[in-house]
């Protein structure tokens, strides 16, 4: 039995959806890494998800939970529930955010080290996956070797294994040290990257060999859509300036009044996604918030998926749109030239005018669409299917725990 822990936090609310907590690509592709592997008898999979109290490991379908405890996040007022409770609440809140502001005044910077989290160095594993080049990963590549386990690190995307894209990255908000991230790379056991461009980016930057895994996408259970066209241009992200650029969707949308847009937008920083919905052009609809499980309606009801990211790795969000084959409309970003050699969509190189072009004339003509639509879905059937990628991953795990065996004889 090959023992596997992919650890989390954030990915609870897919697997919970009630539990409220905002997560991406990242946290997709772990559960379906997850359960994927969960489903062969050969594997023992579990996870570590994030909670706000002390919780007991337990069974979510085939996978084991353990829980890492988080402090609950402090809401806004005007989040708080206007209900008898809501004079304690505030009370409460105003006190968590005194605390937490001495606190702060009184930490003093010190050099950012990975950490050994005492959770994972217990846990009954083989293998601990982190997904990412992060100060987390790094604390779980950490554990790992102190406690004596494999590491398995998932690289997120290409800005992970670039040395000048990750400093703008961490200059523009994303914040940690370039040598705790270097630390991660060098460290892992094991690393999964997702297209070969990464994979060449990780032998250049750092002599590093890896397994290609493209990111799995389940095809089955398709929801049937309203329209035969698509109702909107989609947009999924982060509410960021820096790297899903948010700012450049609600400009593009400015730019083409006639095409309605849905943007599933994630709070990340409370002020900037003010500050951006403040901006927001009349045919433009924010949701702010979309349980996981339904989420595929959005994107059979689209006309097309809009890219406005300065970088990307393979999103899950491109993968979501081909299942439905949805093209994908990008400003920047060609992941695994699936645009520009696979004809999954359009590019507009970079130039917002050209994009806005790009824009007006695909919703112009989108009944017209239907090549970029095979293209998509002939795409992510060949390169993306579900079962294929699994068995990769399984050989990978496999692999370490045999080599590791193979170390203690």
């Amino acid at each position: 039995m090959h023992r596997v822990c992919f650890v989390s936090p954030l990915a609870r609310p897919i697997l919970e959806p009630e539990f409220r907590c905002n997560f991406g690509g990242a946290e997709v592709r772990s559960v379906n890494f997850a359960t994927g592997l969960a489903s062969d008898h050969q594997f023992d999979v579990s996870m570590v998800l994030r909670s706000y109290r002390r919780e007991r490991a337990r069974r979510i379908g085939k996978l084991t939970v353990y829980s890492e405890w988080a402090e609950q996040p402090i809401l806004r007022t005007k989040d708080l529930k206007r209900d008898r409770y809501f004079a304690w609440n505030l009370l409460r809140s105003k006190f968590r955010k005194l605390t937490r502001s001495i606190r702060k005044r009184h930490q003093t910077e010190e050099p950012q080290v990975p950490r050994v989290l005492p959770l994972l160095t217990e846990l009954p594993v083989d293998v601990l996956c982190c997904f990412g080049v992060n100060n987390y990963s790094a604390n779980v590549v950490e554990s790992a070797k102190q406690s004596k386990k494999q590491s398995l690190l998932f690289i997120a995307h290409d800005q992970d294994l670039d040395y000048n894209g990750k400093q703008k990255l961490i200059a523009q908000g994303y914040g940690g040290d370039f040598r705790v991230y270097k630390q991660v790379v060098t460290s892992a056991d094991e690393i999964v990257v997702q297209t070969p461009h990464q994979q060449t980016l990780l032998k250049d930057n750092f002599g590093r060999s890896a397994t290609i895994i493209r990111n799995p996408i389940n095809l089955n259970n398709r929801i049937e859509p309203d329209s035969d066209h698509g109702d909107y241009i989609l947009w999924v992200g982060r509410a960021d300036t820096f790297f899903k650029r948010a700012d450049k969707m609600l400009k593009l949308a400015a730019m083409c009044p006639d095409i309605p847009f849905v943007a599933i937008m994630n709070k990340r920083n409370e002020r900037v996604f003010d500050e951006l919905v403040a901006n927001t052009p009349a045919n433009v609809r924010i949701v702010s918030h979309v349980p996981y499980r339904e989420i595929e309606s959005y994107y059979a009801n689209a006309a097309a998926l809009l890219s406005t990211s300065e970088g990307e790795g393979f999103p899950n969000a491109f993968l979501q749109a081909g299942k439905y084959g949805k093209p994908i409309l990008s400003l920047n970003v060609d992941p695994g030239e699936m645009i520009s050699v696979h004809g999954c969509g359009l590019l507009g190189h970079g130039d917002m005018n050209d994009m806005a072009t790009v824009l007006n004339d695909f919703w112009a003509n989108r009944n017209r669409s239907q090549e970029l639509s095979d293209n998509i879905l002939r795409y992510v059937q060949v390169f993306h299917a579900f079962d294929a990628r699994i068995d990769e991953l399984g050989s990978v795990v496999k692999r370490m725990n045999n080599s590791e065996k193979m170390k203690a004889a």
